[in-house]
């Protein structure tokens, strides 16, 4: 008798503890709900240009014959000269001036002897950042947009502006064989505030205002789009105005900058009991 009455305390034991098991793994199942991942809303991060600083404007001194011997040369490579200082003069008394101020870049003595080739070359201290778009990020930059140029070997930013962009592409060699599948670039022009040493190679930083969403965070149903949030750990869907885009959508509306949302939302609906990873 005690055998069967041990037994089926035993028997109950096991089912109370089966039964408390049980509930626990469903109330554990609830709460974890569908385990999902966050995406943050940003902007893009700034088109990488580059760029080489140059001289805004370039003298180049030509000796002429009929004028006679130079008598004197009154600038050497690297001097600094001031606009209309005299840079040589004859020996008949004529002189040929700085156009502007600027710094001796070069200096020929041959051309003393050759008038074809260039005496000196004169750099204006003004310059600018010359740089290369290709056709399809043309469209990206705008005159007066505020830029930031970036140079490594001074690990250091300087801020700045698009002065210029041409309408006219860069030439090609129409002859060769592979031109089909060469990428039209534009020229355009940039300042800094400040002036950067002229030949120096630097990074410009375009700044882009687009909000790309992957489109596994997109959910389209009868025509509008809906991304999830999470709140209470369950999910809550808001509509957005998007332009559908190759492989992305392009924010237009409905979401603000630094928001999550559900990274993926196939099997998700409004109220899905979620666990954000």
């Amino acid at each position: 008798m005690k055998k069967k009455i041990v037994g089926g305390i035993g028997i109950v034991c096991v089912a109370i503890i089966g039964f408390f098991m049980y509930q626990n793994s469903q109330v554990t199942e609830t709460k974890t709900g569908k385990s999902v991942s966050v995406y943050k809303v940003e902007k893009q991060t700034p088109l990488h240009l580059k760029g080489q600083v140059q001289a805004m404007a370039t003298q180049t001194v030509l000796l002429t014959a009929d004028k006679g011997p130079v008598k004197t040369i009154h600038s050497k490579v690297g001097d600094h000269v001031a606009k209309n200082a005299v840079l040589v003069t004859y020996e008949w008394g004529e002189k040929i001036k700085a156009e502007r101020e600027g710094i001796v870049s070069s200096l020929d003595l041959d051309a003393k002897n050759d008038v074809s080739k260039p005496l000196m070359i004169v750099k204006s201290t003004e310059s600018e950042i010359k740089g290369t778009v290709t056709e399809y990020d043309k469209e990206k930059l705008s005159k007066d947009m505020a830029v930031t140029f970036d140079y490594v070997n001074q690990n250091k930013s300087v801020a700045g502006k698009i002065t210029n962009i041409a309408e006219i592409n860069n030439t090609t060699d129409s002859s060769a064989s592979n031109n089909a599948s060469k990428v039209v670039t534009y020229d355009f022009t940039a300042q800094p505030v400040e002036q950067i040493p002229l030949g120096y190679s630097v990074e410009i930083l375009i700044p882009r205002d687009e909000i790309h969403l992957p489109t596994k965070s997109v959910q389209e149903k009868e025509g509008k789009f809906y991304v999830y949030s999470v709140k209470d750990e369950k999910a809550q869907a808001t509509e957005i105005t998007v332009k559908k885009e190759d492989g992305y959508y392009t924010l237009q509306n409905g979401l603000a900058e630094g928001a999550k949302i559900i990274k993926n939302v196939k099997g998700i609906k409004e109220g899905t009991e979620v666990t954000v990873q």
